[in-house]
């Protein structure tokens, strides 16, 4: 037995088969439907059930998911099997669809940005089309069937360049153990382009780009493309991180901000170091003292996810639609989110079951 699921408002209908997520089923179907990780853990898929009721699969909880979200009736459908017909809608802006593909890649470049923060450069083989949008990610493909996503950082290279920032999780088995063994000319597998944290090609609204940590391997990107044909919006960067040597490519932010007037850069530290001239404090913090009034404007946030809860939960007090903020939660290997808090009993058992406009009794 299975269940109809409809896309408004497209004329599209495919089934899903009893126990099998909306993703899979949609996949299955050859049936185009955003996606990333598959996992539960990027948002990809996040789409609206505007009819109908689901449950989640396998006791997931989606902490990806904010209040708001829930609210609204968003669901991580890849986790998720409709226990009736549904009718989805997706918020996410409609783009150029990149098939995913899994490559082999050589690592060109390994510079060391940070004392714990690694630039990493690969090369596709010559003649291999790979594109993506600013702000989406790849899978690395490890031994054992693990994997690691990482935020491309540099734009489309048709020399077949992919740019990495990978900040070293102590005792981390890719990033602390596997990385420090890797020399120039190895290969490694990959697999993209992922995730749905993209630029609302058709807004003309004032932009506003918080980063934290590594999570300015994304911004950076999306900053790069936008800049050079809009010179009539304004532009804000705010990076926080603990220490000064977390503001990696401060140098090239500056640059940035002096080649563009219509892009005001803030770095922050959360904690001040010895010398430090600079802003102080959470960089949610810093954003709302400089603008008591965030009604007009569109906000990407990347980074921890504690960052990104902070900020989502302190904006619309300041006037802010949450259905303009959009955001790309870093987590640590085995999914664990970085500084996530854990939800209570009450909270897991509630967001395992939904229906229209939020949970079920």
């Amino acid at each position: 037995m299975g269940y109809r699921v409809a896309i408004d408002p497209e004329d599209i209908a495919f089934e899903v088969l009893e126990g099998e997520s909306i993703v899979d089923a949609a996949l299955r179907g050859e049936v185009e439907f955003p996606h990333g990780c598959r996992n539960g853990q990027c948002g990809g898929c996040k789409a609206e059930v505007a009819e109908g009721e689901w449950r989640y699969l396998n006791d997931y909880i989606p902490d990806i998911l904010s209040r708001w979200e829930i609210d609204q009736g968003m669901v991580v459908t890849c986790k998720a099997t409709p226990v009736e017909d549904l009718l989805v809608k997706f918020q996410q802006r409609r783009m150029k669809h990149y098939e995913k593909s899994v490559q082999s890649a050589v690592v060109e470049v390994i510079e060391r940005l940070a004392e714990d923060v690694i630039r990493l450069v690969l090369r596709l083989p010559d003649g291999v089309e790979f594109g993506y949008h600013p702000g989406q990610y790849v899978d690395f493909l490890l031994e054992n069937g693990q994997r690691r996503a990482f935020s491309l950082a540099n734009r489309y290279s048709p020399a077949g360049r992919l740019e990495f920032h990978i900040r070293r999780v102590p005792g981390g088995y890719f990033t602390d153990r596997q990385l420090s063994s890797i020399k120039l000319g190895d290969v490694l597998h990959l697999e993209g382009p992922l995730g749905a944290f993209l630029l609302d090609g058709q807004s003309r609204r004032p932009v506003i780009f918080v980063a934290g940590g590594t999570g300015f391997a994304p911004i950076k990107v999306m900053l790069e493309s936008v800049l050079e044909n809009a010179a009539d919006r304004q532009f804000h960067l705010y990076w926080g991180a603990r220490a000064s040597a977390g503001l990696y490519q401060d140098t090239w932010a500056h640059e940035l901000a002096a080649q563009y007037p219509q892009l005001n850069y803030v770095p922050v530290l959360s904690s001040s170091d010895s010398g430090w001239q600079g802003r102080t404090g959470p960089v949610h913090q810093a954003v709302v003292e400089d603008h008591p009034d965030l009604s007009g404007f569109d906000i990407y946030m990347a980074g921890p996810p504690a960052m990104i809860d902070a900020g989502r939960e302190v904006f619309p007090a300041f006037g802010h639609p949450e259905d303009q903020c959009f955001s790309d939660a870093f987590v640590v290997p085995g999914g664990e989110p970085v500084g996530k808090k854990g939800l209570s009993l009450g909270a897991r058992l509630g967001r395992l079951f939904g229906r229209k406009n939020g949970l079920s009794p």
